[in-house]
């Protein structure tokens, strides 16, 4: 199973729902960065990514029968050489490719970033060089460096405690709602200048909690709670109403504190609807067939989608609703998705063939 922003797939069981998670919500960012920027709330869809990657790290830990530390480490690594760092390795050498020929030159200090765990404070605190009116290539990257801090954390905790889940549910709330106190710190204490730096939107601490959901998520579905019988309908329905609301409110100091914290429950519960209930609605959308399949390369699309608006912002200017952009992003996204899947594919199968 592939979860999240590519990430991870436990042992046990493919829950086709999430795969379908993944791809709604990726091209949810794919509509947000389009013509379609001020209707379509693609920040909503990162968060979604957040929440789904939490679930994909603690499903895979609590439902996981191995016992041996270093052989989950091992898979683990693999899995996420395979999902996380051979895309992303492919997605810098495009970028520095692309950049030397149309700047000159390409920042590769800027551009390994996205291999490390600093890309979302470098965005916040150095800002990524433009061309021209065009962003950098490496923007992306920075949702990256926030699961990679989430991983650090949540891994050894869900780890230790993944036997004492009363202790690692509470645990698991207070990363749920710790942020949230943050937010509201940082922002009656000086909102202007955090709000400049697009600090609560970015930084670890702003919005760890959306993994904490996630895993939380997973808390329900792995132990005896998830196996009673949920209404799916109405807690989806119930969910999306939230969505709809922490949309609606347009005040600043709501969204830049509580709106995250609506967004990640109601993201939970549709979690919850779409995987443990019986059939519904929702459950069914998940699980339409090209959502599923496309969710196999939904992270390659996440990535090439921002090398698109780059190189149509390059080529015909700021103007994204002009039909010559769009005709370079939309192909050009799924093209090189499409091509970046396949190579990471066969790269998989000639490492697998050689073990």
């Amino acid at each position: 199973m592939k979860l999240g922003c590519g990430e991870a797939e436990p042992s046990t069981t493919r829950i086709l729902q999430v795969d379908g998670w993944r791809s709604l919500f990726t091209l949810l960012i794919v509509l947000g960065h389009s013509r379609l920027s001020k209707f379509v709330p693609g920040g909503l869809g990162v968060t979604a990514l957040f929440v789904a990657s939490g679930f994909t790290i603690a499903f895979s830990l609590l439902s996981s029968p191995i016992s041996d530390r270093r052989d989950f480490l091992l898979r683990y690594s693999q899995r996420r050489v395979r999902n996380i760092f051979l895309p992303v390795l492919l997605y810098l050498f495009v970028a520095a490719v692309f950049l030397v020929v149309v700047a000159g030159r390409a920042n590769f200090g800027e551009l390994a970033t996205g291999l490390g765990p600093t890309g979302n404070y470098y965005k916040i605190f150095v800002t990524y060089e433009r061309i021209g009116d065009a962003p950098s290539p490496a923007h992306v990257l920075w949702p990256i460096s926030i699961l990679q801090h989430c991983y650090l954390i949540f891994i050894p905790l869900i780890w230790t405690l993944r036997n004492r889940k009363r202790l690692l549910m509470v645990l698991i709330l207070l990363l749920c709602f710790g942020p949230l106190l943050v937010r509201v710190i940082l922002l009656s204490i000086d909102a202007a200048k955090w709000l400049e730096l697009d600090y609560i939107y970015a930084a670890t601490e702003t919005r760890i909690d959306s993994f904490a959901w996630g895993c939380l998520a997973a808390w329900f579905v792995t132990t005896r709670a998830g196996k009673a019988r949920v209404n799916g309908t109405w807690l989806a329905v119930g969910a999306f109403g939230l969505l709809i609301g922490s949309l609606a409110i347009r005040r600043p100091e709501f969204r830049e504190t509580v709106r995250y914290s609506v967004q990640n429950l109601a993201l939970c519960l549709l979690l919850i609807a779409g995987i443990t209930s019986s059939s519904n609605w929702w459950k069914e959308v998940l699980s339409v067939r090209p959502l599923v399949l496309f969710g196999n390369f939904a992270y390659s699309t996440f990535l090439y989608h921002w090398f698109a608006v780059v190189a149509a912002t390059v080529l015909f200017g700021t103007q994204r609703s002009g039909t010559a952009w769009q005709l370079v992003y939309w192909p050009l996204t799924f093209i090189m998705a499409l091509v970046s899947h396949t190579l990471i594919s066969s790269v998989e199968r000639r490492m697998r063939s050689a073990v």
